[in-house]
């Protein structure tokens, strides 16, 4: 039976997502996920080059002193690049009339592809884990979609990899708690104000226990039939 840290490996090479030899950009917001992302990233390729980049969204201006003093602090250990990057979400928000949620992740993936630009480095490791699969794909079904956002979050999207995609987040909180590994939470995971956090908060605890104890291997299921199928039409 494979380790936590060897199933992370097999995901990484199975789908080619990065080798010890390149250099990664790793968005680490603090939270649990990202955490566990660096720590694994830097315990199985001692050669990888890694840029850690901490994106203040300007949303939790107190929330986001402690993730940032974290996260340094943690880089300050390892001896590992660190960047903070600030953009300014609300701003965008009165621009464009988009979503917190939209205007957050479109600045924040812009961010960590200057980075990536100014410090020639190859991929951007971001920790999306199993747990956020399922809920993305309910979120795509609620919104409207078709094969290939039924299919879910791809393992490697362009630049962008997602090496703990085939984890869950227990796991994560498991093996961060194994490792003696602190980690902030953000407040706003908490909040109904946003339609993921309802999906995590209401629709999936109806759904385990009142449709399917099971529903969340089986939507991860479904969508990797999706992503096998659309695949293979695409190459069609």
């Amino acid at each position: 039976m494979l380790s936590f840290e060897q199933r992370i490996r097999k995901t990484i090479g199975d789908n080619r997502l990065m080798s010890s030899d390149q250099s990664v950009v790793v968005g680490v917001s603090g939270g649990p996920d990202s955490i566990c992302l660096l720590q694994v990233l830097s315990s199985l390729y001692s050669e990888l080059s890694i840029v850690c980049v901490y994106v203040d969204h300007n949303l939790r201006p107190e929330e986001a002193v402690q993730e940032r003093n974290l996260v340094e602090a943690y880089c300050h250990q390892k001896s590992l690049d660190c960047i903070t990057v600030s953009v300014d979400v609300p701003a965008e928000v009165d621009a464009t009339g988009e979503s917190i949620e939209a205007c957050a992740r479109w600045l924040r993936y812009e961010a960590l592809e200057e980075v990536r630009r100014s410090r020639n480095a190859d991929v951007i490791a971001v920790g999306h884990t199993a747990d956020d699969q399922v809920e993305e794909v309910l979120l795509r079904l609620i919104r409207g979609t078709g094969l290939t956002g039924l299919s879910g979050m791809r393992p490697k999207y362009g630049r962008v990899v997602r090496p703990l995609l085939e984890v869950t987040r227990q796991e994560i909180l498991v093996y961060l708690q194994e490792n003696h590994l602190a980690f902030c939470e953000d407040s706003s995971n908490q909040s109904n104000r946003f339609l993921r956090n309802r999906i995590r908060l209401e629709l999936l605890p109806i759904l385990e226990e009142r449709f399917n104890p099971s529903i969340r291997n089986t939507i991860l299921n479904t969508a990797k039939i999706l992503e096998i199928e659309e695949d293979y039409l695409s190459s069609e």
